[in-house]
């Protein structure tokens, strides 16, 4: 325990400088993505030691103290040792919004596929093919927008089966790189279209829900007709971990546009 420190006389402490806990200023190391469990080693070494092997489940540091500044991962991101860590694309904004290109301002009717990267985890007592990833979007406050009691969650975009050796998605990878994963199937969202539905509140401030899965398998037999609350069920069944972001859309933002697309619908008969 030299090495740490530990049997050594402590150094007296610059003037006016925050002191922390002995054992603290020597071990506490924080590591995001590699949590304890069996199996796992946190080990600390001097800049003169030399790692035998290169070891994903060993972090090497080479200074006694390393001040913490990165936030613990969620549990439900994490599988044992591992933890997911997922990208949006330039679709979902920074301030927690959707680009336009995403909505009905600028987006497409069909085929609107968004674009999403991410990295593990992965059970490694399968192989990492026979495990798969997916996708869902949801509307948390259709149709009256937020606080109202008669809303219900609505099925914007679903995507599973997305082989265990890819690490994004887009509508390139979906639409012409479908063939080399002929088990990937794109849902339809809930106006029956395959692909994500353009968001379009005409009600109030709406939540959306964006979730990236881990899986430790495929699903079997599924299409894209697929009820959403059936797929759910399936997700949450193989479920090894999740990412989870949410985002936002004020009625106000499209006033003028379902104004105009209301305009545009045929009269009833």
């Amino acid at each position: 325990l030299k090495g740490l420190g530990f049997g050594q006389k402590p150094m007296k402490p610059a003037s006016g400088a925050m002191q922390m806990p002995g054992f603290l200023s020597r071990l506490l190391v924080l590591v995001v993505g590699l949590l304890p469990c069996p199996g796992s080693s946190l080990i600390v070494k001097g800049a003169s030691d030399e790692p035998a092997l290169p070891d994903p489940t060993v972090v090497w540091v080479d200074k006694e103290f390393v001040q913490p500044g990165l936030a613990k991962p969620d549990e439900e991101s994490c599988f044992g040792c591992q933890c997911m860590n997922a990208f949006p694309g330039l679709w979902l904004t920074l301030d927690g919004s959707f680009a336009p290109e995403y909505t009905c301002e600028k987006g497409k009717e069909k085929d609107l596929i968004p674009s999403f990267a991410w990295g593990g985890p992965k059970d490694g007592r399968k192989c990492r093919v026979c495990q798969s990833f997916a996708m869902t979007i949801e509307d948390l406050d259709f149709p009256n927008g937020m606080g109202a009691p008669d809303n219900h969650i609505k099925n914007m975009f679903w995507i599973a089966n997305i082989p265990g050796d890819w690490m994004q998605i887009n509508e390139t990878a979906v639409t012409e790189l479908g063939e080399m994963a002929p088990q990937m199937v794109v849902g339809r969202n809930s106006k029956g279209v395959i692909g994500m539905e353009a968001p379009c509140p005409e009600r109030g401030l709406h939540r959306y829900r964006i979730i990236m899965w881990s899986l430790d398998s495929s699903l079997e037999d599924i299409d894209s007709d697929l009820p959403y609350q059936t797929l759910k069920g399936y997700l949450q069944g193989h479920e090894l971990a999740r990412a989870t972001y949410h985002a936002q859309l004020p009625a106000s933002r499209f006033v003028d546009i379902v104004k105009a697309m209301k305009k545009e619908e045929p009269a009833a008969a």
